[in-house]
């Protein structure tokens, strides 16, 4: 039975520089509710009201319909609130410890442990829960980040909990095995009666199967919805609703589209996602930048859509590399719109004498610039007899539509921090659920990791 248990009604709070307008959102009985702000300052008012240290100043917080005021952390725990946290797990304790550590049905004659129920237990439990590959006897401390990430929820189960609050961890699911992992914990708990209320500054693919998703800016609730019914379309300035639209609509599929591997580093792309490389040494543009001109170091290890190439290179036109520089032309001035976007391409353009299709070649002009959604830049010059003094933006886009063209399945795009100022974050957030509606898996390297946070659902750092 779905019913309300958790309800915050116009809280509001002014104090210190810190101004709260008006909260307002409810949490209903096995509901899975993400709330996305990137203001700091509410989302830490937020939990801090969640561990009974803060109040409101005006409005109320009803627990099953009746008001409720938290003075202490005891008193949220009391209510069936918990707050998931991996720092809260004891890292010399094994997982079965950890988890039933409070629970006085394991303790022989109030005294002695009983280990060997507890391990069953927590297998059990484990198991339930679909993380059977975590062993009940391994040490915390011994375990992968994500793991102890996901012990961190069943730990609030464990002690009582009724609802889970969470905080999108500086580490999100790297890959969409743990994505979908993740995902199946989260169904488990609901259906075992509990609801989980995840607050996050970006959107995250596990987010694709909760119920409703709400959005907090400047303070306030500014939209309160379920996800099927996301707006169509979300102008700036409220850019992450438009984020979340592209990632939920456009998920990762789970398929690895490839693996690359140079010396100090390696990553995995997979298909339809788009990963960040932050990389401020330039080591996997410059490893990039010898793939794109036929000299791959004899050392690397590229995995391209089930093949592995050791020192060489994959098909030509799978992969499209883009180099944005301010200072290089990225098209030939010289010559027309349609001779620049179709310059890759050989057949059908070529008649079997070697002479243009000029029909031909205008509509993969049109169509290429208009997939991407670049109609703009085909009005401005399908009539002019060259490209002189045309902007760095343009160029940009008419670059992508030229790789298009091919139709590769991997679009690597190097030192992109010159495209984020010469485009706003709306067109090229636009640009790249275009080009993922088309299939193509994007690679943003970047020195800058807030640019990247923007636009990847997933990001790597390499030091």
């Amino acid at each position: 039975m779905f019913y309300e248990i958790l309800r915050l009604h116009h809280i509001s709070r002014k104090s210190d520089g810190q101004v709260i307008n008006d909260i307002s959102f409810n949490l209903l009985r096995q509901e899975a509710l993400c709330i996305l702000t990137e203001d700091i300052e509410t989302k830490n008012f937020l939990f801090s009201l969640f561990r009974g240290e803060t109040k409101p100043g005006q409005g109320k917080l009803l627990l099953y319909d009746k008001p409720c005021l938290f003075h202490q952390l005891e008193d949220v725990h009391a209510s069936g609130i918990y707050i998931a946290d991996e720092h809260l797990l004891v890292p010399a304790m094994s997982v079965a410890h950890n988890l039933f550590m409070t629970d006085d049905t394991f303790y022989k004659n109030h005294q002695f442990l009983n280990n060997s129920h507890m391990d069953y237990a927590a297998k059990k439990l484990l198991k339930q829960y679909h993380l059977s590959h975590i062993p009940p006897h391994r040490r915390i401390c011994d375990l992968p980040f994500f793991d102890r990430y996901l012990l961190s929820i069943l730990h609030t189960l464990t002690l009582g909990a009724k609802i889970v609050i969470l905080d999108t961890s500086m580490y999100l699911p790297a890959t969409p095995q743990e994505t979908k992992l993740l995902q199946h914990v989260v169904a488990a708990l609901k259906k075992q009666g509990l609801s989980l209320l995840w607050f996050s500054n970006k959107w995250n693919p596990i987010f694709q199967n909760f119920d409703r998703y709400g959005v907090i800016q400047d303070g306030v609730v500014t939209q309160l919805a379920p996800l099927t019914s996301i707006p169509p379309y979300i102008p700036e300035p409220n850019f992450m609703e438009y984020e979340l639209r592209r990632h939920s609509i456009n998920g990762q599929t789970g398929k690895k589209l490839g693996f690359f591997q140079n010396g100090s580093f390696d990553f995995t792309l997979y298909e339809g996602e788009i990963l960040g490389l932050c990389d401020p040494l330039q080591r996997s543009a410059d490893f990039l930048h010898k793939i794109s001109h036929g000299t791959p170091p004899m050392s690397s290890i590229i995995e391209y859509n089930g093949k592995i190439y050791r020192g060489s290179l994959p098909p030509a036109g799978k992969t499209a590399y883009i180099m944005p520089s301010a200072q290089e032309s990225r098209i030939f001035p010289q010559m027309t719109l349609y001779d620049n976007v179709t310059l890759l391409l050989k057949y059908p353009m070529y008649n079997c004498l070697g002479h243009v299709n000029r029909r031909i070649r205008n509509h993969l002009t049109e169509a290429a610039l208009k997939s991407i959604g670049a109609s703009d830049i085909f009005l401005k010059y399908q009539k002019k007899k060259d490209l002189a003094g045309i902007s760095i933006q343009d160029q940009f886009l008419i670059e992508i539509a030229k790789w298009v063209c091919l139709k590769p399945k991997l679009f690597v795009i190097c030192n992109s921090t010159s495209v984020y100022n010469s485009l706003s974050a709306q067109r090229f957030s636009q640009l790249l659920e275009r080009l993922q509606s088309l299939g193509i898996t994007i690679l943003l390297i970047s020195s800058s990791e807030e640019n990247l946070l923007k636009f990847c659902t997933r990001i790597i750092e390499l030091w």
